[in-house]
């Protein structure tokens, strides 16, 4: 089936567009997660508008899904296909030339970053879960709470302990 090459211009133009902004904020939720990596949590603020950087992602990626459904619609009405089955890659196989290789390029692009999302965020939970294990061992420590602990026993007696307290012991 022979496309209207004006109507193929404006869909890869909009379909451009579109996954230029997504690349975009892909790569601003990395800065943001290694932002997080390098404090394990702490979310500073942006130096530039005073904006907390996850409130600003979070912002333009509910922008972005609305966006998002606008173009899905627009790529059903091009392919003449259901919403379900507009794709970009549906969108590749029946255009060609300069503008199949850039937005090829582009989604080729988002995988990537999908993929280092992954993998960040696969190491910031190992290295949460880490700080989290050695703050507990710390606050059991503090709190005296730790394994041989004077405790109560059945009848209500408190049972002593020879080690001391760790704040309680004079250095």
């Amino acid at each position: 089936m022979k496309r209207n090459p004006s109507a193929e211009a404006a869909i890869t133009r909009q379909c451009q567009s579109h996954l230029s902004r997504e690349i975009k904020l892909l790569e601003q939720y990395i800065l943001v997660s290694n932002s997080i990596h390098e404090n394990l949590g702490v979310s500073p603020t942006s130096s530039d508008t005073g904006e907390d950087p996850i409130e600003a992602i979070t912002r333009q990626s509910e922008a972005l899904a609305v966006e998002r459904d606008r173009l899905t619609i627009a790529l059903s009405e091009y392919l003449s296909v259901p919403r379900t089955q507009a794709t970009i890659r549906g969108l590749l196989n029946v255009i060609s030339g300069e503008n199949a290789q850039t937005i090829s390029e582009q989604r080729a692009r988002l995988l990537e970053l999908e993929s280092s999302i992954q993998k960040q965020n696969r190491t910031n939970s190992f290295l949460i879960r880490q700080s989290i294990d050695l703050y507990q061992r710390i606050a059991i420590e503090l709190t005296d709470q730790r394994p041989g602990a004077p405790t109560y026993s059945s009848s209500g007696e408190l049972t002593p302990d020879n080690s001391a307290n760790f704040l309680q012991t004079d250095c």
